[in-house]
């Protein structure tokens, strides 16, 4: 064989057996996970996706007390409840938007508080008896027989003493006869708002606009 043939030829050797030795120090540099055909960037050093973890995704920054909390309903039990109106003002909002469990919490205190007569007759005023009647069929048990969780307990107790305060009220002698004499108001709007009062009175009404007729007529 030729000597320049032999030495091309140790030339050629020397030469892979530097490219091999180059090629293992790179590799030796890089990361375990780069290198591992199971590593997130698989063997090919592409990404892939069924190998990232959820570790490594990061969790939105939410509130644990936000986390299905409806914003209304957060808003309404914000509000003050200091005052019985202010607090059924809530409960009423509170049953509105479907939150009997909140409702449920906001009226206990309330249930407990020590009104006046004329304080659960105001109330009604404002309210109105439909909303009293609502509040009265809350309570029951929470599978509707004897043996379940009671709901809303003392919420029909507490209805029917504001509405017996306030038809005791409406049939007080000097209410009836204060609405009889807006019964010759100059606005027509005074009158049958007198009339409509009259009528919720009853009997008690109807016999005190007969006297007062016939104090006229005697009059006259």
């Amino acid at each position: 064989m030729p000597i320049c043939e032999q030495s091309m030829r140790t030339i050629l050797a020397r030469g892979r057996l530097c490219a091999m030795g180059l090629l293992a120090i790179a590799l030796g540099q890089l990361p375990a996970w780069a290198i591992e055909a199971n590593g997130p960037f698989g063997a090919n050093g592409i990404p892939d996706s069924k190998q990232v973890t959820d570790s490594q995704v990061d969790a939105p920054d939410v509130p644990p007390n936000a986390i299905g909390q409806d914003p209304t309903v957060a808003a309404v039990l914000a509000l003050p409840h200091e005052k019985p109106a202010d607090a059924l003002v809530a409960v009423f909002t509170l049953l509105d938007l479907g939150a009997e469990r909140e409702a449920e919490k906001l009226l206990a205190p309330t249930l407990k508080r020590p009104l006046t007569d004329g304080q659960r007759a105001e109330l009604v005023a404002h309210f109105g008896s439909a909303k009293f009647l609502q509040l009265g069929r809350l309570e029951r048990s929470e599978d509707g027989g004897a043996t379940g969780t009671p709901r809303f307990t003392g919420a029909r107790q507490f209805a029917d003493d504001c509405l017996k305060a306030s038809a005791t009220q409406a049939r007080a002698p000097e209410r009836i006869a204060a609405l009889i004499s807006r019964l010759h108001d100059p606005q027509a709007e005074v009158r049958h708002a007198a009339r409509v009062d009259l009528r919720a009175t009853g009997t008690i009404g109807v016999v005190a606009c007969l006297r007062a007729l016939a104090v006229l007529d005697t009059d006259s």
